[in-house]
């Protein structure tokens, strides 16, 4: 099967009532989407992924169409890194993020984007220098919105990876006693995915990627009520959307909250759900964080330990 990039690129942008110049902001000019779209102008894929995840269409759903062979090594390698990051495997996570930073693709902005978010998550675990991991990220931001501001957040056209980067700038505030700019910042950005994301599944995986960042912080800092009407939203979107990756924690984080409100009644029952959640996920860090926390909250225990 044969696909016209620009015109699927087209066809997406006007579906959705976007205008060229602001699909195009912090990737290329106006001009050349223009080009793009009409068949003048090739397309890098870094600048191919950037402008397919604004318009809600993940890069890989297309790949077999678009990338060469060095190019899938390339996107493998990516995935390699972000599993090993996930599993906390640091040294695996590194030797992959070394080789992809061997290829000629690493110089496209997208992948040095990626590059730098992933190396604050691995050098953050050596040297934990807060100073020098937000300024990465900021660098990396900048990538794709040149002109970044945090107080601009809530109206940015914001990649998948934008809101990755973002949330890790808020996580920092938070672990050097800015809760209340990490808190802002998250709030923004909840804001944006609400209201930006287009397509219904990527919106929700977003959004409970925020919000159980968001829910976790409050919900440290006694704003048990907010905390848990947001984990009540991202719950329930993530059911009626059937994203459920993030859903253990989030139930948990719900636990917690009602535990302070004084319903106590429900929390056995919550934290049980979250505990055999993460099972069927095979969410193993999830597993371990609710076995972790709910002895030392509630006293509770589970058999395997």
């Amino acid at each position: 099967m044969y696909i016209k990039i620009g015109e699927l690129i087209q066809k997406l942008r006007k579906q959705k009532g976007i205008t060229q110049a602001r699909l195009a902001e912090g990737i290329m000019t106006r001009e050349n989407l223009a080009r793009v779209e009409n068949g003048a102008q090739a397309i890098s894929n870094s600048n191919l992924e950037l402008i397919l995840e604004k318009l809600g269409l993940k890069a890989s759903q297309l790949s077999s169409y678009v990338l060469k062979d060095s190019e899938h090594e390339f996107y493998s390698l990516r995935d390699e890194v972000k599993n090993h990051l996930a599993r906390f495997e640091f040294d695996s996570a590194e030797t992959a993020l070394k080789k992809i930073q061997a290829m000629p693709a690493s110089k496209d902005k997208i992948h040095e984007q990626f590059i730098l978010t992933s190396r604050v998550a691995i050098n953050f675990q050596k040297d934990e220098n807060h100073a020098k991991a937000l300024e990465t990220l900021r660098t990396a931001i900048k990538l794709t919105i040149p002109k970044f501001r945090e107080e601009m957040v809530s109206s940015y056209f914001l990649t998948g990876n934008d809101i990755i980067i973002i949330n890790k700038i808020a996580a920092i505030y938070e672990e050097i006693g800015r809760q209340n700019e990490a808190i802002t910042l998250l709030k923004q950005l909840a804001d944006n995915v609400r209201t930006n994301y287009m397509d219904e599944r990527e919106k929700t995986r977003n959004l409970t990627f925020v919000l159980c960042s968001l829910t976790g912080i409050l919900s440290t800092y006694g704003q048990f009520e907010e905390a848990l009407e947001l984990c009540e939203e991202a719950i329930t979107a993530g059911q009626r959307n059937r994203v459920y990756g993030l859903l253990p924690i989030l139930m948990y984080n719900a636990a917690y909250c009602n535990y302070n409100l004084g319903f106590r009644e429900k929390v056995k029952h919550m934290v049980l759900q979250a505990y055999y959640g993460s099972l069927l996920a095979g969410d193993g860090g999830a597993t371990a964080y609710i076995i972790d926390n709910a002895k030392n909250d509630f006293g509770i225990t589970f058999e395997q330990e």
